[in-house]
């Protein structure tokens, strides 16, 4: 069920061991960035270059709007924020992605106002450079804590996993294996502080079995989405996350149903079986992206988990997951600390029972995750 981490955009990891080169200027070279300000600046300069945006990277300002002045499309943004996020070490409101026109829309969401300018002493007029209050901290500085309570809450993750692993082992049904599991995420968001909100709970059936579909975006994804269920689900994850023999041993258990990819004879195989269980009375729940990829938003989704639905006569329940990526990305060894925000969409429902009808599970269900995950559209 928790598969491990596989990637994350190149240079945008804290823990990259080669930091990206500052654009250079006209002059030979930029200045190290020693306040919030040119630090930001400096990162739009990058990404602005990156994206081949070449003309206007000398005149980046607080206040040059990202789309008009700079020419950033939405995935040059969605990188921005995440670096954003990176630089000043916080996790940004969910809304800034939507809401951001400017770098001073930025660090206003990172909670580093920028001040008005202020007037010279010699001559009354307004300072050339962007001032920031109380003289925000340089980057060095504001990644010792965010290092500090990364430390911690992997070795809580450890501990947790070295305790619960060998009694979901022992545990002799698999409703008490079920309880270990919550128990075991429920104990880690106390010890890291990671607050979990779910919303649209009473979206989900309680009196009947249905397909459950989440983006996935960190392998937290399946500890969070437990919570949400009172009976033991299935969750149908990829065989090679069975190549590890103790965590296959786990995922045995569990009870997880492991999908084979790229084998037409076998994706029909599974396909029937897990159409069987859910006739059988219990919910499958799947990542119809198929995987975690380096880029940020949402991948087209695979047709499996809506073909099983629409085979089986069962409601599709979307659920967006949002904040499990700024907690621990792909390709992050260190967590930190986020909210985690669960949206869950009313059940969809088709009257057709074949692939017209997956067909249509599949649009209106990744129509709620997209529209709640607040990430780009890469479909």
């Amino acid at each position: 069920m928790l598969a491990p981490a596989t990637g994350w955009p190149a240079g945008t990891t804290l823990d990259d061991p080669e930091p990206r080169q500052a654009v250079q200027t006209e002059g030979g070279g930029h200045p190290e960035p020693d306040t919030a300000v040119e630090a930001l600046l400096a990162t739009v300069r990058e990404i602005m270059t990156d994206a081949g945006r070449v003309r206007g990277v000398r005149d980046v300002g607080i206040d040059s709007r990202l789309d008009a002045d700079l020419g950033l499309d939405s995935l040059s943004v969605a990188e921005l924020l995440v670096r954003t996020e990176q630089l000043f070490g916080v996790s940004l409101p969910d809304d800034t992605l939507a809401a951001a026109r400017t770098p001073g829309d930025l660090l206003a969401a990172a909670g580093m106002a920028v001040d008005p300018p202020s007037p010279d002493v010699d001559g009354g007029q307004p300072s050339a450079g962007p001032g920031v209050r109380d003289a925000a901290p340089a980057v060095v500085t504001v990644a010792s804590p965010h290092t500090l309570y990364g430390v911690w809450a992997l070795a809580a993750f450890g501990i947790v996993a070295a305790v619960v692993g060998p009694l979901i082992v022992l545990a002799p049904t698999m409703r008490w294996r079920w309880r270990l599991v919550q128990g075991a995420g429920n104990l880690l968001a106390a010890l890291v502080g990671v607050r979990v909100r779910v919303e649209g709970a009473h979206h989900l059936p309680r009196d009947r079995p249905f397909v459950m579909v989440a983006n996935h975006a960190s392998h937290l994804d399946p500890l969070v989405l437990v919570r949400l269920f009172d009976e033991p689900a299935v969750f149908a994850a990829l065989a090679g996350l069975a190549d590890h023999p103790l965590l296959r041993l786990v995922l045995r258990r569990m009870e997880t149903h492991l999908v084979g990819r790229g084998d037409r004879m076998r994706g029909i195989t599974d396909a029937a079986a897990l159409a069987d269980t859910v006739r059988a009375g219990r919910t499958v729940v799947f990542f119809p992206e198929g995987r975690r990829t380096p880029a940020l938003g949402l991948e087209p989704f695979r047709m499996g988990a809506f073909q099983v639905a629409a085979r089986s006569g069962v409601p599709v329940v979307p659920v967006a997951i949002r904040g499990t990526r700024a907690v621990l990305p792909v390709g992050r060894l260190l967590p930190r600390r986020a909210t985690v925000t669960m949206t869950v969409g009313p059940p969809i429902r088709t009257r057709h029972a074949g692939w017209q009808g997956a067909v249509e599970l599949q649009r209106d269900a990744r129509r709620h995750i997209l529209r709640h995950v607040h990430e780009p559209d890469l479909a």
